[in-house]
């Protein structure tokens, strides 16, 4: 053999060597260890009675499941929140996501839906005030949190599920229904407010605090909606999401604006609903018109669920100037 033929297998031997090793560092890259940590979550959303169906399916806000492409935000032990996102193998993120070590406990803080430069003292929360009333609109105003601590366990699975740990809602939900019959058979609902302080304020929500702080513009006293609903003797229910209310003593008015008879009325009512609309609670109203008069019925105050039902309030319907 020649000293050039020796020098050439000396060469190959060394490319083969090399390319074994390589391949055998991958395959040890990718092969599960031990002590892989791997993280993995599963979530729900609190669920009224045994209902299930998702976040926003059909017409009722029946809160059992995340929908497809949602994502959530999830702070462990109060460092930068990582993106996870729900699809149909279940949560993912977008890198591996390891626990920082598998005998401690840790905290780990979500929310929903998930926003860039969220601190643990500072989520933001969507904004409120261009609702149009319908079930899209709805979702896109929705913010719900949920909070557990717990070690790597035997899965490495993060749960937020179970008494106390599913995601629950932040703000307040108003339901409310329009009746299709007496002077309504052949209205046009144009608008409906509320109004009251801060009811749409833009807001951030505090892990630190379990709190809401409101941040207070021109716009924040007042959800105003055009509609431009005709009725044709049917019924129409609208959902509205609120800031979370508690002080009595400032009033909330609910306006509703139509037209009927070649006319447009106008009624209002102070002290809506007690001026108070809970956190995670839904603020049902059926309302009717007869004679000019706005029939309101009051009822359905809990968990965006069924609750009692309150006495109908009667308000005087005025033509509009």
């Amino acid at each position: 053999m020649t000293k050039h033929q020796n020098q050439t297998l000396k060469g190959c031997m060394l490319c083969f060597s090399m390319a074994l090793l390589a391949s055998c560092q991958e395959s040890e890259l990718i092969k599960p260890q031990a002590d892989d940590l791997t993280m993995s979550v599963v979530a729900n959303i609190s669920p009224v009675g045994s209902v299930t169906q998702s976040r926003y399916a059909g017409s009722e806000p029946n809160l059992v499941e995340f929908a497809e492409d949602d994502a959530i935000g999830i702070f462990v032990d109060g460092t930068e929140p990582l993106q996870w996102t729900f699809g149909a193998s279940g949560w993912s993120a977008g890198d591996i996501v390891y626990w920082p070590d598998k005998t401690d406990e840790h905290l780990f803080q979500a929310f929903y839906p998930y926003a860039e430069g969220a601190t643990v003292s500072s989520v933001p929360m969507p904004g409120l005030k261009d609702q149009d009333g319908t079930m899209t609109s709805l979702s896109a105003c929705d913010f719900l949190k949920a909070t557990t601590t717990q070690t790597y366990g035997t899965d490495g699975v993060v749960e937020f599920k179970g008494d106390g740990k599913n995601f629950v809602h932040v703000s307040s939900l108003l339901k409310l229904t329009i009746k299709g019959d007496e002077d309504l058979q052949s209205s046009t609902l144009d608008k409906i407010s509320v109004s009251g302080k801060d009811i749409v304020a833009p807001s951030v929500y505090s892990f630190a605090d379990d709190a809401v702080v409101l941040s207070s513009d021109e716009t924040s006293d007042l959800l105003d909606v055009e509609l431009e609903h005709d009725m044709n003797g049917a019924d129409a229910t609208f959902y509205f999401i609120l800031n979370a209310k508690s002080d009595e003593s400032a009033p909330v008015t609910l306006t509703l604006e139509y037209t009927t008879g070649g006319k447009t009325y106008v009624a209002s009512m102070t002290n809506f609903a007690g001026n108070v609309f809970a956190g995670g609670m839904q603020h049902s109203y059926t309302i009717s018109v007869k004679d000019s008069y706005l029939i309101v019925s009051g009822g359905d105050i809990s968990p965006w669920g069924s609750g009692e039902t309150m006495d109908d309030i009667i308000i005087n319907g005025q033509a509009k100037e």
